[in-house]
């Protein structure tokens, strides 16, 4: 009898031991909803990058955020939820981005578990974005303040989970000052001195990389995933390919071909009988753009536009203008 009571002790221990989380599986499984997937209420909610339930289903104001399942262990999505009245029970609402994302189609039935990050957790502290334009706007070269490019993404998305690799959409308004008599008839005078107008841009970012930590006291590690901190720091930069130009400090080192080689020599054109002073006056004029962009905003340099060709006949003009397209 006593062989048989430990034999059976034993079987059960072997079991806790084998699942030591096994009433918090539990406790995760009856939380887990069943809802299917349908679009937002309107193109306002997309751009807040969050997922949107009914309040009978989940009520926002006590949880945060959920957990996506839509298939396997490697198939799970976190984000940051909230109510909408117009979203019908049992249903919620995805943007065409987040279900590119998720690989999930309108009408389709997915798990949702909530889930809240605890004080021990690290939060974004760092996050790396790659923007370029969704809506192509008339004048893309139109340089854009990354500074205040990233004070508007705080204010916009501060505590709300992000991913790496993730796309949303984001709206942006970038003010910029004119003078009054811009748009005023010849011989009109505004007694305005300066008005101020205001471009809305609509972009789109992906998350490239995040850093995140406890506290202040504590070493930043890479993050998959988590909440945005207010004063998270945001870098910006832009595919190869864009047409978009970004200024400012919040702006990365975007990768850039220089239009000079520094260890190019002038004198190998045999241009005549002036190649040491033709080299001079070329390295002035193009000197600035052997560097980075970045490196030449922070000195406030401007770059030459061009030069002026003059000298007697023989001297190389048309020979060093043919070579480098002046």
């Amino acid at each position: 009898m006593n062989i048989i009571l430990i034999l059976c002790c034993c079987f059960l221990l072997g079991v806790h031991l084998a699942n030591p989380n096994s009433k918090e599986t539990e406790e995760e499984s009856r939380s887990i909803l069943l809802l299917k997937v349908t679009r937002l209420p309107s193109p306002a909610e997309s751009l807040t990058n969050k997922v949107y339930v009914n309040d009978s289903d989940i009520d926002a104001n006590l949880t945060k955020y959920v957990k996506v399942l839509t298939g396997g262990p490697a198939h799970h999505y976190h984000f940051s939820v909230a109510n909408h009245a117009q979203v019908g029970k049992g249903e919620i609402g995805f943007s065409m981005p987040q279900r590119k994302w998720t690989k999930v189609e309108v009408g389709r039935e997915v798990q949702i578990q909530p889930f809240s990050f605890t004080s021990d957790q690290r939060i974004i502290t760092s996050i790396s974005l790659i923007v370029d334009f969704q809506k192509k706007p008339s004048n893309p070269s139109e340089p854009l303040d990354t500074n205040a490019m990233a004070q508007e993404f705080l204010m916009q998305f501060a505590n709300t989970l992000f991913t790496v690799s993730q796309e949303f959409p984001m709206e942006y308004v970038q003010q910029k000052r004119g003078t009054g008599r811009e748009k005023l008839p010849p011989g009109k005078v505004n007694l305005v001195d300066s008005i101020t107008m205001a471009t809305t841009y609509t972009l789109k970012l992906v998350v490239e990389r995040m850093e995140g930590a406890v506290n202040l006291n504590t070493a930043p590690e890479e993050l998959s995933f988590g909440p945005l901190s207010p004063n998270a720091v945001v870098i910006f930069d832009r595919p190869e390919n864009s047409q978009m130009n970004l200024i400012g400090r919040s702006k990365g080192k975007s990768s850039h071909r220089a239009l000079v080689n520094p260890d190019w020599d002038f004198q190998q054109l045999g241009i005549g009988g002036l190649d040491k002073e033709f080299s001079s006056v070329f390295r002035r004029a193009f000197a600035s753009r052997v560097f980075p962009p970045e490196f030449i905003e922070q000195m406030a340099m401007k770059h030459v536009r061009g030069i002026l060709l003059y000298g007697l006949p023989g001297t190389g003009k048309t020979l060093g203008a043919a070579h480098n397209h002046f």
